[in-house]
C-alpha cells in the first residue's frame, strides 16, 4: 500500500509520517515547505495539475492540512472562513479527479460536537459553537457530498486535542505549557472553571489514523484517548513543582467557548481492538521531571 500525506510537515502530518515509517509503509507528502526529500514542496492553496498527477500514483490519501487555527477566526472570521472553504474545495476536487481508492480526512473532535454533557459518539449530532468548529463540520459535509458518487472510500477522523510533537511546540495547550517551562517563561492561562479536554498523544493519534487508513472501514471515527482531563488538575501538577511560573485566570464562558470536551472511543475500539493511550497527566509529570533534572 502507498499513502500520500497532505500537510506532511504540519503538527499532525509529522506524526503520521513517522508512524508510516515505523510500519514500513511507502509514503510521500505534499506541503509548502520541508527538508524531507519525500515531501513535494507545493502549496495546496489553489488547484494544481502537478498535485493531481502525484495523487494518482497512490492507493490512499490522508488529509492532515491544518493551515487555519481557532485564533484566525477570532482575528478575521470572514477571511478565515473564505480561506477554509477555498482549501476544502481544492482538496475535494483533487481527490475526486485523482480517483484514489481511499481518502482519510482529519477533522476536529475537539470542536465539532460542541459542549459535551456526556462522552460524544460518532452517532451524535454535530453541534459546533465556534466558527472554527463550524468550518470543520462544513469540510466534512463538503467531502461527503463530493465523494457520494465516487468509488473512493471516505473516512473522517475526528481528532481530539493532540499533544507531544517535540518538533512543533507552539501548538496546543500541553505543548505550549511544556515549552514555556523549558524556556523558563511564565505561563499564563485562561479557562473556565470545570474545563476538561480529551487529550491524545501525537503518536497515539498517528497510530489510530494509520490503522484507519490501512483498513476497509469508511465513515466517521473519533480519534481520541476516551478520557477527559481537567485543565485545573494539569495546572495543579505544574504548580507543585513550578509554583512561581504559573498564573491561572478563570474567565466567564463566551458563546464560542467549550467548557467540556469529552469523546467516546467505543466505535474505534470495536473495530480495531481496545486502544491504550499515553496518559496526559503522566506525560506532563515526566516532562516536568526532565526539566528539573536539567537544572
Amino acid at each position: 500500500m502507498s499513502i500520500c500525506v497532505l500537510g506532511a510537515s504540519g503538527f499532525l502530518g509529522q506524526g503520521i509520517c513517522r508512524e508510516l515509517d515505523l510500519r514500513g509503509i511507502d509514503w510521500a507528502g505534499i506541503d509548502r515547505s520541508s527538508n524531507d526529500k519525500r515531501i513535494h514542496k507545493i502549496s495546496l492553496d489553489s488547484y494544481d495539475d502537478q498535485v493531481l498527477e502525484i495523487l494518482k500514483g497512490f492507493d490512499c490519501v490522508i488529509n492532515a492540512v491544518g493551515s487555519l487555527k481557532p485564533r484566525d477566526f477570532r482575528v478575521n472570521p470572514d477571511a478565515a472562513l473564505a480561506l477554509g472553504m477555498a482549501n476544502i474545495d481544492v482538496i475535494s476536487r483533487l481527490v475526486v479527479e485523482s480517483e484514489v481508492s481511499r481518502f482519510v480526512h482529519l477533522s476536529s473532535g475537539g470542536t465539532v460536537y460542541g459542549e459535551c454533557k456526556r462522552p460524544a459518539s460518532e452517532s451524535d449530532y454535530a453541534s459546533p459553537i465556534s466558527w472554527y468548529g463550524r468550518l470543520k463540520w462544513i469540510e466534512e459535509m463538503v467531502l461527503i457530498d463530493r465523494l457520494k458518487t465516487s468509488s473512493t472510500l471516505l473516512s473522517i477522523a475526528r481528532v481530539s486535542n493532540p499533544y507531544g510533537n517535540e518538533h512543533t511546540l507552539s501548538h496546543g495547550f500541553v505543548d505550549v505549557l511544556v515549552n514555556k517551562l523549558k524556556a523558563k517563561i511564565p505561563f499564563e492561562c485562561f479557562f473556565s472553571s470545570g474545563a476538561k479536554r480529551d487529550f491524545i498523544h501525537i503518536n497515539d493519534m498517528a497510530a489510530q489514523v494509520v490503522d484507519l487508513a490501512t483498513s476497509e472501514y469508511g465513515g466517521v471515527f473519533n480519534v481520541c484517548s476516551g478520557n477527559s482531563t481537567s485543565l485545573e488538575s494539569l495546572m495543579s501538577i505544574v504548580e507543585k513543582q513550578f509554583p512561581d511560573v504559573i498564573k491561572f485566570n478563570e474567565i466567564e464562558v463566551s458563546q464560542e467557548d467549550i467548557v467540556v470536551n469529552d469523546l467516546s472511543n467505543s466505535k474505534f475500539n470495536s473495530h480495531f481492538g481496545k486502544v491504550v493511550t499515553v496518559d496526559v497527566e503522566q506525560y506532563l509529570i515526566e516532562q516536568l521531571n526532565a526539566i528539573k533534572d536539567k537544572k
